[in-house]
């Protein structure tokens, strides 16, 4: 297998053919939880949307989730997939609890490693100080870091990993999804009312 000098110097679309050959690439010792996730979005004149695959070690689970809002910048969509991952892994209804509970009887925290192609989310990831924007998510993700899920950030380009290949192109989908979402709203709204704004005026409540 090629190693990460290599590949970064590859132009060509290379991508890793399995998940032991990612936690090898990565150079990853210990892990309970690795998170492949991407973002698709611009500025906070537009929407966004974002994707991820969280996959839990011990079950074998690959857990999709994505989504959408309007509006949110480039950076914002970078960051919540890993925050819709991570809360749902940590639910009663995910493997965190269970897996954490297992690893505090060792003394250890769970160990939790995410995948992005934004290198500003990876700096700020593992550099806290470096966080001067969007504070209230990185709190969000630091909520996770204070109940013992250990959190570690890795940058890779986007054509190495075929999972954030597919997350990149579900969170373009999400992104785009946005406006359907509200003419399909608008759409049924008008056949239910003989009159229906198209728009939210200043007048309406």
């Amino acid at each position: 297998m090629e190693s990460q000098e290599q590949i970064s110097n590859n132009t060509a679309t290379l991508t890793l053919d399995s998940l032991e050959s990612l936690v090898d690439y990565l150079g990853i010792q210990e892990w309970d939880a690795i998170v492949i996730g991407d973002g698709s979005g611009s500025t906070w004149q537009n929407s966004c949307g974002w994707a991820a695959v969280l996959i839990d070690k011990y079950s074998g689970v690959r857990k999709v989730s994505f989504g959408a809002a309007s509006p949110g910048t480039s950076i914002v969509s970078e960051i919540l997939p890993y925050l819709f991952a991570l809360n749902w892994y940590t639910s009663k209804d995910g493997p965190g609890p269970f897996r954490l509970t297992e690893k505090r009887k060792e003394g250890k925290n769970l160990k939790v490693h995410v995948v992005s192609d934004s290198e500003i989310v990876v700096n700020c990831g593992n550099r806290p100080a470096s966080r001067k924007t969007y504070k209230a998510l990185w709190a969000a993700m630091d909520f996770f870091a204070n109940q013992g899920y250990s959190t570690q950030y890795h940058h890779v380009k986007r054509n190495v990993v075929r999972l954030n290949i597919v997350a990149d192109a579900v969170a373009k989908y999400a992104r785009l999804s946005t406006k359907n979402v509200w003419n399909d709203a608008s759409t049924e709204l008008k056949k239910k009312y003989k009159s229906f704004p198209t728009s939210i005026p200043g007048n309406v409540i």
